[in-house]
This record gives structure tokens, C-alpha cells and sequence, in this order.
């Protein structure tokens, strides 16, 4: 703990919008937000348990983790081949039910955080005597990659190529690069043709894209609103730059920006500042924001981690999500970001990464 900034950056991450009580309004959306954030306080002084767990009960857990993820997967099929589902509601930004709340953004990261970490587990996994093992993980990776494009969500779909993308980089040798890079463009088009719901969710995100940018509102849009919240976020932040309007303020900042400039929205369609550093900067002025971003962005720069790939992937998705949806203002992300990094960081630590995985 004391020798890790990354581990004080998760405190830091808890501070920023505690201290804003002091000139936030509305204290009871203030604590509700603090609430949420309490695990960034606690995780960090869990680590020296976590170093404690043997070997085998850290093999245990990351079984445990993709079975549920499998379970979860298999429930939202269910959806899908009851007839409760129909392919052509993803042109009416309407995905496949999944658990956690229906919250397909946070469920696609931590379907995104298995999937990197059974990539790891696979090409550290020693062939010799390990035959089936490495056919198991190769059938459960292609079953992540197959069920990504079949939900077809956003952050899903950017995250698997960007994982991927990494992966060729951190693994692929020259031999298998080029060949790697050119079935990873292959897969979107194969995706095209085999499955709808993918089809059909490229076609409605162009159509969203094509309304938004030329000014065009339609109710069910899923980009413009969070392309307005921006502009809300904008708007509070150059109103209070200093100190910004307070964790518990900006909510209701937001609702006020919204009524002078974008009555047309309805309330379900008036989201907080969709850009987790953005929403720092709103809580607590411009240098927290910026305090956000440098926590975010320094795992790249840790020199005894940025070499494994479960880690630099890890936190690229987390930092892709962070810039355009708030993961941080929900229990689900709190969860994904805290719990499973700091998972992952006492991993490596104890040199168990599992690239290294037995």
C-alpha cells in the first residue's frame, strides 16, 4: 500500500468528490454518490489479504468468475431463442436483456475483463500435458467472441478489437502478425453476414450518427443524448471551474442545462456529463479533473506492470469506457474497476499473473 501510487490514485478517486460537501447543496445526492464510491476507500487496504490467499484459491477464483460470466451469458441467450427477443429491435437501440441490472455497458466490461484474462491464462498456459486445458480456454474465448457480436454492444464490440489488437502486439510473432491483424478485419465482416443482431446494431448506430451530426433529434437516440450531456458537462464546468458545483450539484446543474437548451428530452434522456473525467471537473473543478485523467492514465506508466497485457488491457478498457459513459457512479463499474484491478495488481504482485497461469 504504501509503495503504490496506483493504490493511493483509487483513494485519491474517493477524496475528490468526499471533500466537495463542503460546497455541494444537495447532501443527500452527495451521499448517494459517496455510497457508491466507498470500495475505492476499502479495496486498498485489503491488499495485504489478498496477498495472503494461496495460489490455488486465486486459480479458484478465476474459475469462479468465468463460470458465472458463462451462466450470465447463457441467461441472456435464453432471451434470445425463447422468442422474447426480436433481432430487429437493435434498430431500435434495443439489445439482448442481460443481468446486472440490464446495464449492458457494465456487463460488456466485465465480460471484457474475463475475456482478457482467459487470452492470458491461454498463451501462458504450457502446453506439455495441458492439451485439453488449452482447447478448453481456446472454446470458451471463442464463445466470448461469438456472444460479443450477437449482443452487439458498443462497448463490447470496441473493446474486444482493441483487446485483441493488443494481444497480436504483445503475442503475435512477425510470422503471425500480419495473418493475425488481417482475420481480426475479417471478423466484422464475417460478423456482417452470420449474425443479425450485430447487422443490425451497425446499421442503427450509422442512422444515430446521421441524425446527431446534422442536428436532427429523435426520441431513442442512444448517442445524441450522451453527446448533450457533454455540452452540460461543458457548461458547468466553465460556470465553476475552480471548484466545480459539488458531487451533490451536478445532477442538478445538469437538469437545469437541459431545461434552458434541450427541453426536448425527456427525463429518462437526460443523462450526468456521459465522460468520468468530465464528471470529476463538474464535482470538484478543472485540476480534479485533470487529477482523474493522470490516475487513469498512470498504470502505462508503471514499470513493473506495463509489460503484461492483462494489465495495459485492462485498464485501455477501462479508460476507452471512462470516456463516454461515468463507471465510477455506479456500484457495477465501482466493482469491475476496483475489486478486479486490485485482484489483478496483488496477482502480479505475488507473480500469478495469468500469463503465468498454471
Amino acid at each position: 500500500m504504501k509503495e503504490s501510487a496506483w493504490l493511493w490514485g483509487l483513494i485519491i478517486l474517493f477524496i475528490i468528490p468526499f471533500i466537495s460537501r463542503a460546497w455541494s447543496e444537495d447532501h443527500y445526492q452527495w451521499t448517494r454518490t459517496v455510497q457508491t464510491k466507498i470500495p475505492l476507500l476499502l479495496l486498498p487496504f485489503c491488499v495485504a489479504a489478498f496477498m495472503k490467499i494461496s495460489a490455488g484459491m486465486h486459480r479458484w477464483l478465476f474459475v469462479a468468475l468465468v463460470i458465472f460470466s458463462l451462466v450470465a451469458t447463457l441467461l441472456s441467450y435464453g432471451s434470445f431463442f425463447s422468442g422474447n427477443y426480436a433481432v430487429e429491435e437493435n434498430l431500435k437501440a434495443k439489445l439482448l436483456p442481460v443481468p446486472m441490472s440490464n446495464d449492458h455497458v457494465r456487463f460488456s466490461w466485465l465480460l471484457l475483463v474475463v475475456y482478457i484474462f482467459l487470452i492470458d491464462a491461454w498463451m501462458g498456459l504450457r502446453t506439455a500435458g495441458n492439451a485439453w486445458k488449452k482447447w478448453m480456454l481456446i472454446f470458451v474465448i471463442i464463445y466470448f467472441a461469438i456472444y460479443f457480436h450477437v449482443l452487439a454492444a458498443k462497448t463490447g464490440l470496441l473493446g474486444f478489437y482493441l483487446v485483441n489488437l493488443i494481444a497480436l502486439l504483445k503475442y503475435g510473432r512477425k510470422k503471425i502478425l500480419v495473418p493475425g491483424t488481417i482475420l481480426l478485419l475479417f471478423i466484422p465482416l464475417l460478423a456482417w453476414s452470420l449474425v443479425p443482431s450485430f447487422r443490425n446494431r451497425v446499421k442503427f448506430v450509422l442512422w444515430d450518427f446521421q441524425n446527431y451530426s446534422r442536428g436532427n433529434y429523435i426520441e431513442g437516440l442512444s448517442d445524441a443524448p450522451r453527446i448533450l450531456s457533454f455540452k452540460a458537462g461543458a457548461s458547468i464546468v466553465q460556470q465553476h471551474p475552480l471548484l466545480g458545483t459539488g458531487a451533490g450539484d451536478v445532477l442538478h446543474d445538469a437538469e437545469e442545462w437541459y431545461a434552458e437548451h434541450a427541453s426536448f428530452l425527456k427525463p429518462y434522456e437526460r443523462l450526468l456529463p456521459s465522460n468520468q473525467i468530465l464528471y470529476y471537473a463538474c464535482a470538484a473543478g478543472i485540476l480534479c479533473g485533470l487529477v482523474s485523467f493522470c490516475i487513469f492514465l498512470y498504470p502505462f506508466f508503471m514499470k513493473n506492470f506495463r509489460h503484461y497485457f492483462s494489465w495495459i488491457s485492462f485498464h485501455v478498457v477501462a479508460l476507452m469506457g471512462f470516456l463516454y459513459e461515468i463507471g465510477l457512479e455506479v456500484q457495477y463499474g465501482v466493482f469491475i474497476f476496483g475489486f478486479l484491478g486490485v485482484w489483478l495488481y496483488c496477482r502480479i504482485k505475488l507473480g500469478l499473473h495469468l500469463d503465468n497461469f498454471k
